[in-house]
Protein backbone atom coordinates (compact mmCIF):
# COMPACT_ATOMS: atom_id res chain seq x y z
CA UNK A 1 0.00 0.00 0.00
CA UNK A 2 1.40 3.72 -0.64
CA UNK A 3 0.58 6.91 0.84
CA UNK A 4 -1.36 8.17 -1.92
CA UNK A 5 -4.52 6.33 -3.43
CA UNK A 6 -7.96 5.76 -3.58
CA UNK A 7 -10.16 6.81 -0.32
CA UNK A 8 -12.37 4.56 1.32
CA UNK A 9 -14.67 4.84 4.26
CA UNK A 10 -15.37 3.15 6.85
CA UNK A 11 -17.18 0.72 5.78
CA UNK A 12 -14.88 -0.02 3.05
CA UNK A 13 -16.60 2.06 -0.02
CA UNK A 14 -15.06 4.27 -2.10
CA UNK A 15 -14.90 7.69 -1.14
CA UNK A 16 -16.59 10.29 -4.08
CA UNK A 17 -15.79 13.99 -4.03
CA UNK A 18 -17.65 16.16 -6.47
CA UNK A 19 -18.96 13.27 -8.76
CA UNK A 20 -15.39 11.95 -9.17
CA UNK A 21 -13.48 9.40 -7.19
CA UNK A 22 -11.69 10.90 -4.01
CA UNK A 23 -7.82 10.63 -4.16
CA UNK A 24 -5.56 11.39 -1.23
CA UNK A 25 -3.68 10.99 1.98
CA UNK A 26 -4.51 7.09 2.42
CA UNK A 27 -1.89 6.49 5.54
CA UNK A 28 -4.65 6.42 8.29
CA UNK A 29 -7.08 4.01 6.05
CA UNK A 30 -3.76 1.63 5.16
CA UNK A 31 -3.25 1.10 9.08
CA UNK A 32 -6.94 0.45 9.78
CA UNK A 33 -7.09 -2.00 7.47
CA UNK A 34 -3.96 -3.67 8.24
CA UNK A 35 -4.94 -3.74 11.57
CA UNK A 36 -8.43 -5.57 10.51
CA UNK A 37 -7.02 -7.68 8.22
CA UNK A 38 -5.81 -11.52 9.70
CA UNK A 39 -2.75 -12.95 8.57
CA UNK A 40 -3.12 -15.02 5.30
CA UNK A 41 -7.01 -13.27 4.26
CA UNK A 42 -5.06 -11.50 1.30
CA UNK A 43 -3.81 -14.18 -1.45
CA UNK A 44 -1.51 -11.95 -2.99
CA UNK A 45 0.51 -10.92 0.51
CA UNK A 46 0.05 -13.80 2.95
CA UNK A 47 1.72 -12.29 5.30
CA UNK A 48 0.04 -8.98 5.40
CA UNK A 49 -1.99 -8.17 8.57
CA UNK A 50 -2.40 -8.12 12.20
CA UNK A 51 -5.63 -9.13 13.16
CA UNK A 52 -6.55 -7.00 16.26
CA UNK A 53 -9.62 -8.33 16.94
CA UNK A 54 -7.88 -11.20 18.73
CA UNK A 55 -6.91 -8.53 21.09
CA UNK A 56 -9.73 -9.32 22.92
CA UNK A 57 -9.20 -10.78 26.96
CA UNK A 58 -5.49 -10.83 26.13
CA UNK A 59 -3.55 -9.28 28.75
CA UNK A 60 -0.04 -9.42 27.08
CA UNK A 61 0.32 -5.50 25.75
CA UNK A 62 4.04 -5.87 24.75
CA UNK A 63 3.30 -8.60 22.81
CA UNK A 64 0.57 -6.55 20.30
CA UNK A 65 2.83 -3.53 20.49
CA UNK A 66 5.10 -5.72 18.74
CA UNK A 67 2.77 -7.38 16.32
CA UNK A 68 1.88 -3.92 15.28
CA UNK A 69 5.19 -2.61 14.63
CA UNK A 70 6.13 -5.44 12.44
CA UNK A 71 2.91 -5.70 11.02
CA UNK A 72 3.02 -2.16 9.58
CA UNK A 73 6.63 -2.62 9.14
CA UNK A 74 5.33 -5.22 6.11
CA UNK A 75 3.81 -2.43 4.41
CA UNK A 76 6.31 0.16 5.03
CA UNK A 77 5.24 1.87 7.72
CA UNK A 78 7.55 3.17 10.42
CA UNK A 79 6.12 3.66 13.73
CA UNK A 80 7.35 5.98 15.90
CA UNK A 81 4.97 6.31 18.53
CA UNK A 82 2.32 3.41 19.57
CA UNK A 83 0.17 3.79 22.85
CA UNK A 84 -2.57 0.79 23.22
CA UNK A 85 -5.15 2.14 26.09
CA UNK A 86 -8.75 0.73 27.03
CA UNK A 87 -10.16 0.54 23.62
CA UNK A 88 -8.17 2.99 21.65
CA UNK A 89 -5.05 2.46 19.65
CA UNK A 90 -2.78 5.32 18.81
CA UNK A 91 -0.42 5.29 16.11
CA UNK A 92 2.17 7.64 14.59
CA UNK A 93 4.40 7.29 12.14
CA UNK A 94 4.37 7.43 8.10
CA UNK A 95 5.51 5.34 5.38
CA UNK A 96 9.83 5.29 5.09
CA UNK A 97 11.04 7.87 2.14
Amino acid sequence: MKRTGIKIDAYGFIQTEQRAIAVGDTLEQNEMLLLALQQGESKEHPLLGIGISDIVNDENILDWQWRIVEGLAIDGIKVKELAINNNTINITGGYES
